[in-house]
């Protein structure tokens, strides 16, 4: 069992879902009908969409759930969706884009999930919640989505605990942007030659997501296909793999003042060697990089995989195999052939070193409470359950961790825990 110094234990389940009392309104495909119903409908109510094409831009003005009549109904929404007011809540589930979800105001609450979009992007302007509220749940929630070519990008300021959360969406060739306090967690991208994950904001969660690029990052400044400058900056379980085509290849970089902690990622190199790459940069005020698996990053420079210039870091516990140059001598960190069963899903094989060999830490202990394994399938983040949140026959809800923003790496906890989850109905 952990052992953690508590007094207090509290549990929150958050399911989100459409509201039980509020009315149902059918709308007809075609020009301006969901327009139109959205002009006349009453606040709460949920807008029912046919199968068929909804034509024009529409404007949301006050707060409506929006979805189709059932699970595999194609609903095409053909032009522009825009939260254009203040203080409204918009849920927008299961339906077909072809042009941008837009935000442009400030509304307490946007969830869109299970919408596919084959053009267009989702893009926030406007903040989202309230500063004076500390909500359980977060006032944004992106969960389910899947874009092709287009990307998820927050530049509003949100407010509240929740924060954003940015869970199970599948993106092809688009990227992950956020500007605020966010949770990224179980995501699949398979990028271009960009930063694919870029967060900016008071804490930064990124965990268990799948990602493929193509990047070719530049030295001034220093980024990584998964790049954040957070005051707190968590970068767990995913697994990375970087076919870089330029001169450039970094596969996580973190900077500012505040605390990172990079653990129990799978990173690995695809491409030629690099005249200049590092598979972790951090040039963070504190920096934590452990349990990670570092595999085929060859440097032509014949620089090191890890490369932390903070003023205090923790360089421990990590495994490098087959680049030009090992991970650092002493603190639990070898050189060694990890042994995965296979290089698609990188599960370890039952001898692989890398089991049960990172950090020993309670906190970061395995889901079956053993010593933390090395790679995204060892600690409490584990990679494999939120892949199964991904699959297309899984009907079950959403489930993911919601920890409270006032939560640092730095302090940990003290006193209580607070054990949250974020729940979302699938559409049925």
């Amino acid at each position: 069992m952990p052992r953690y110094p508590l007094v207090a234990f509290a549990l929150l389940f958050c399911l989100l879902c459409p509201p039980v009392w509020s009315a149902e309104i059918p709308v007809a495909p075609g020009t301006g009908t969901l327009n139109a119903a959205a002009a006349s409908a009453s606040p709460g109510d949920t807008l029912v969409l046919q199968e068929g094409s909804y034509a024009g831009d529409t404007s949301l003005t006050k707060s409506l759930t929006i979805r189709p009549v059932a699970r595999g109904t194609h609903a095409f929404i053909t032009g522009t969706l825009t939260a254009a007011a203040d203080g409204i809540s918009v849920t927008v589930q299961g339906l077909k884009f072809t042009q941008n979800f837009l935000v442009t105001q400030h509304p307490a609450a946007v969830r869109l999930l299970e919408n596919d979009f084959t053009a267009g992007n989702i893009l926030i302007t406007g903040p989202i919640g309230s500063s004076a509220v500390v909500d359980a749940a977060p006032a944004l929630v992106i969960v389910g989505n899947g874009l092709t070519g287009g990307g998820i990008i927050n530049e509003g300021a949100d407010y509240g605990s929740g924060a954003s959360y940015i869970a199970g969406n599948t993106l092809y060739g688009g990227s992950i942007g956020v500007y605020s306090p966010s949770s990224i967690v179980g995501n699949d991208l398979r990028g271009g030659p960009n930063t694919i994950i870029h967060a900016r904001g008071g804490l930064a969660r990124i965990l268990a997501n799948r990602v493929y690029s193509t990047a070719e990052i530049y030295t001034s400044p220093r980024q990584g296909v998964i790049y954040t400058t957070s005051a707190y900056s968590l970068v767990a379980d995913n697994i990375i793999e970087v076919q870089s085509t330029g001169s450039y290849q970094i596969a996580i970089a973190t900077a500012g003042t505040g605390y990172a902690t990079i653990t129990n990622n799978i990173i690995r190199g695809l491409g030629s060697p690099r005249s200049s790459s590092w598979a972790i940069y951090s040039s963070s005020g504190v920096s934590r990089v452990s349990g990670n698996i570092i595999m085929d990053f060859a440097e032509r420079n014949n620089s090191p995989p890890i490369n932390v210039t903070s003023v205090s870091q923790d360089i421990s516990n990590n495994l490098c195999y087959n680049g030009s140059v090992g991970c650092p001598a002493g603190g639990g960190n070898l050189n060694a052939d990890p042994k995965f069963v296979d290089l698609v899903g990188y599960r370890l094989a039952p001898d692989s070193p890398a089991i049960d060999a990172g950090p020993a830490d309670d906190v970061l202990a395995d889901l079956d409470r053993t010593r933390n394994d090395m790679g995204a399938y060892g600690g409490p983040w584990e990679i494999g359950q939120y892949d199964l949140q991904r699959g297309a026959t899984n009907y079950a809800p959403y489930v993911y961790p919601l920890i409270r923003w006032d939560w640092s790496p730095a302090g940990g906890v003290s006193g209580s825990l607070e054990v949250q989850a974020l729940g979302v109905a699938r559409l049925r």
